[in-house]
Parts: structure tokens; sequence; C-alpha cells
């Protein structure tokens, strides 16, 4: 009988110890709930999801400024909100978006590139548009190890903010526009990206596997990037078979090392793959900027912008992209644009 007390004492404190254990978590894991950080937005991918490990990370982003006269200008600040350069002051908002293609692609253009050194030793940098005007100006820097860091800092952040272009332009797409994906290798652990023309058909692959959706998303906004500044981008023109065993022409991307980085569809002759480098790419790049640069500003007044270049709506067709198996494709004649 003894035993018997003695074992129903044991359990109770037991089962005592463990409700007070469960109602312990319970309150922690409430508690924890509460301070975790909340997603910015229903659209805000998941950490550690298909598009990257780095989602949590600050972007940079363009800001329009008001000046005490009721003008502007367009700022690009990195992602720790620190400005790294100031465009010129405008007087009307419709020229913010040419002002910001014009800092990202004077960002992958060293000739773009402007320094100068004060008469008190202070050192800045201008970035000059097509036309030779000035389209930005950076902040001062005490010695010339600051300024290299700085003009370094432009194209990262315009990388940066290209990558960002790139998310929104995979998340939002739009009817008959230009679109970018990402998509896992054959193993499921790598991941590569791809341009679509507006007509749906790809038109330019990653050539390498990525550890990462955003990985393979930096590959293009390098590359978006070069296209949008007018550069040469270095290409390696090769023969290769068609799915249907016909002969034909790939175009192979370098990177400035002459690493392959991005390849083209097989088109059947040279002039189609001619017109794909000299037509196509820069086309279905100026449509995807044009379709899509308002979804990463985060300031409304540059959301509210409209274009000034007399782009079509989203809503209207877009010309179809020549198809890579065609022998007989036709240029698409490109809509002259300044900036």
């Amino acid at each position: 009988m003894k035993a018997i007390v003695i074992l129903a004492i044991v359990c109770l404190a037991v089962a005592a110890s463990a409700t007070h254990a469960h109602r312990r978590n319970w309150r922690r894991n409430i508690i924890d709930s509460d301070s975790a950080p909340k997603p910015s937005g229903a659209s805000a991918p998941a950490p550690g999801g298909a598009v990257g490990k780095s989602v949590d990370r600050k972007w940079p982003n363009f800001e329009l400024k008001p000046t005490t006269d009721g003008q502007f200008h367009v700022v690009l600040k990195a992602g720790n909100a620190e400005t790294i350069v100031s465009s010129e002051t405008l007087k009307q908002k419709a020229s913010a978006r040419k002002t910001i293609r014009a800092i990202v692609r004077a960002a992958f253009d060293p000739k773009a590139i402007e320094t100068k050194k004060s008469a008190d030793g202070k050192f800045m940098f201008n970035l000059k548009g097509g036309n030779g005007e000035i389209v930005g100006t950076s902040e001062t820097y005490n010695d010339d190890s600051g300024l290299k860091k700085g003009i370094a800092a432009v194209t990262k952040a315009s990388i940066g903010f290209l990558l960002k272009f790139i998310r929104a332009a995979e998340t939002n797409k739009q009817p008959a526009k230009p679109s970018v994906k990402h998509f896992a290798g054959k193993d499921g652990a790598k991941f590569y990206a791809h341009i679509k023309a507006a007509n749906n058909e790809i038109i330019l692959n990653t050539a390498n596997p990525s550890d990462s959706a955003d990985a393979a998303f930096e590959i293009l906004a390098e590359i978006i990037g070069h296209s949008l500044a007018g550069k040469d981008i270095k290409w390696n023109d090769v023969e290769q078979k068609e799915s249907n065993g016909k002969q034909g022409f790939r175009g192979l991307l370098l990177n400035a090392e002459g690493k392959e980085i991005a390849r083209t569809e097989v088109y059947t002759d040279k002039s189609g793959l001619q017109r794909f480098k000299q037509e196509t790419l820069p086309k279905a790049v100026r449509e995807l900027f044009n379709a899509y640069w308002k979804d990463v500003v985060e300031q409304k007044e540059l959301q509210d912008v409209t274009d000034d270049d007399g782009s079509a709506p989203s809503s209207a067709a877009a010309p179809s992209a020549p198809s890579p198996t065609s022998a007989k494709q036709q240029g698409v004649k490109e809509e002259e644009e300044e900036f």
C-alpha cells in the first residue's frame, strides 16, 4: 500500500513538471513569434526560398528628392541608404525614368565616368549620358582610394538595382512583354535563368549552373546593364546542330575574362544570329526596362511617373522576335531613344 502511494506521488510530480515545461515553452513560442520580424509585404519571398537566400538584405534604390524651388533630383542610394550619386536638377518628374536608365548605363561604361579633383584636394566623379551631358554627380572623397571605391559602388549598386528589377519582372509578368525566369537544373540544386522575347520565345540562357536563383539572375543583371549601356558584348559564334539535326549557329556570350556566361538559341544562318545580337536582344532589354522599372522603386512619386518616350502601353501587342529556326528572319526596327 505504501509503495502504491509513493508511486502515485511520483506520477503526480512528473505530470506537474511536464505541464509547467509545456506552459513555459508555449509562452516562449508566443513571445518569439511576436518579436520575430515580419515580411514587409505579401509579395515578399520567404527566406531560403527558390529565389536566393539573401532576400533579407536591403536593396539599392532610386529615390526622388525635391529641391527648395519645386524641382527634383534622382538619387541612387546603396543598400545601407548612403547616397552614391545624385542627378542634375530635373524640372519634371517625367524625366526620372530616362535619368535612372542613364545612370545605370553609365555605371557599365568606364568612358562615361569623369573624375575630378578640387582645389582643396577633394575627389569626385560625374556620370555622363550618351550626349555628353552630366546625368549624375558623386559625393566628395578625401583621397583617390575613396574615389575608386565610390566608382565601384555605382556599378555594384546598379547591379543590385537590376537584380531587384529582374526579380520583379519575373514576379509581375505582363502579357505581350519580354520576361525573365529562373529554373532549377537537372539535379535540382543548381539554377539557371533565361530571357524570353515578347512572343514568349527563349532568346538567351545563362550557360553555367549557379548556387541560387539570385546568382543566376545576377548574370542577367550584368548582361542587361551592358546592353542598356550600348557597349559591345563579347561573343564567340560556334556551329552546332539543332534539335532536328540540322546545322546551325549559336552565340556564346563571354565575360571580361573570356568565360562563357550565356548562350543564344541555335540559328540556321549567321545573319539571323547577327540580327539577334544587334536588334532582338537590345530591344528585349529596353522593353523589359520600360515594362517593369516602376515595380522596383519605393517612392510613390517615382511610381507615378509616366514614360515620356512614346512607348506603347503595356496592353499593346509587342512585335514578335525573329525565330531562331527561321532562315528568313525579318529584322525588327528599333525605336530610337535619347537619354
